[in-house]
């Protein structure tokens, strides 16, 4: 039963609903990809055509949205010098979509095993995260990794990339 009060307001009882529309999307789930980093001395320093993914690589489909990634060291990342660890993304020819779209510049400190403190959030260009607009995938993207300013010696690790795809 519905009745309007002296202020002009509808008032509604148990299951009533609204009669108001109201747009949106229900099917807007929270998906994952897990990439492992099995060894960072294989690492090249830059992305590019050189290493296609594989054809059943994990990829982030087509118009999505990248809501979070982390990235947690499974063994301890060295180096002789400063290396610096990118992760961004190509696509299926291994052109560079965003050589650290993923995440720039993950420092040595950073990318450590020891008592948790190995996950970090990452905040590429693409990571629509803790405030930051983030940019939609707007075709198939693999996960890149690359080192820059020195080599990595030793290293493993696992990427977990979260989106929504929204079309």
């Amino acid at each position: 039963m519905t009745w309007t009060n002296k202020d002009g307001l509808v008032v509604r009882f148990d299951t009533e609903r609204s009669d108001s529309a109201v747009s949106g999307h229900a099917n807007a789930v929270k998906q994952y990809i897990v990439v492992d980093l099995p060894d960072a001395t294989a690492l090249v320093d830059t992305l590019g055509t050189s290493y296609p993914p594989a054809e059943d690589a994990p990829s982030i489909p087509a118009s999505s949205i990248i809501t979070n990634a982390w990235m947690a060291a499974t063994t301890d990342f060295t180096s002789g010098g400063a290396a610096t660890l990118d992760i961004g993304l190509v696509d299926a020819t291994g052109a560079i979509i965003d050589a650290d779209g993923i995440a720039p510049d993950l420092a040595l400190a950073e990318l450590v095993d020891g008592a948790g403190t190995g996950v970090m959030g990452c905040d590429g260009a693409y990571v629509a995260n803790a405030g930051a607009a983030g940019q939609l995938v707007d075709a198939v993207a693999y996960i890149g990794f690359s080192y820059e300013t020195a080599v990595f010696t030793a290293g493993a690790g696992v990427l977990v990339v979260e989106y929504i795809k929204i079309a």
